[in-house]
């Protein structure tokens, strides 16, 4: 498996969970976990490949793409895994916070693979971009300010070059 579907797999895992957070609703919850979980046998098989230790990747890169497959795969295992409304309903919220994990372990990559600084980028900066090499390659990161209410599940990210910010201040 090459780098290039491995970040296909875990691009397309992540945009259809984006994709369901946006059709949320109480009544729909089993038919947007059905469509989720096609993505879980994928993942998986990402999974395998990340932990064979034939797989010739840079550590760092390695344990960024396992850390998102994993937050990936547990965020679809969990989206309204509840017999009851209510509770599949919150533990779809709860699977919420995993996918925003998974962003926060996915980011740092940015600066090795094009692919994934495109999926962060908006769509009309997205066209700009596609041409061009990434306009840094210095230390990325995400810092998180959260409310840890279970029922918001609430997420601030704000996405930082620390390259930029090295010389101010």
């Amino acid at each position: 498996m090459n780098p290039e579907k491995i970040l296909s797999t875990l691009l397309q895992a992540s945009a259809a969970f984006e994709s369901a957070m946006r059709r949320l609703n109480p009544l729909i919850v089993s038919e947007i976990r059905r469509d989720l979980l096609v993505h879980l046998e994928p993942l998986t098989a990402v999974r395998r490949f990340l932990h064979d230790p034939g797989a010739t990747m840079n550590n760092t890169v390695q344990s960024g793409l396992l850390r998102t497959c994993d937050f990936l795969a547990a965020a679809i295992k969990n989206f309204g895994n509840e017999e009851d409304l209510q509770a599949a309903f919150i533990s779809a919220l709860r699977a919420g916070r995993k996918h925003c994990r998974a962003l926060e372990a996915l980011f740092p990559l940015c600066h090795a693979f094009p692919e994934v600084n495109r999926y962060f980028l908006e769509e009309k900066k997205e066209s700009a971009i596609r041409s061009e090499p990434p306009a840094s390659t210095g230390e990325t990161g995400i810092f998180q300010n959260s409310v840890d209410h279970t029922l918001l599940g609430c997420d601030q990210r704000v996405f930082l070059e620390f390259e930029r910010f090295a010389g101010a201040g």
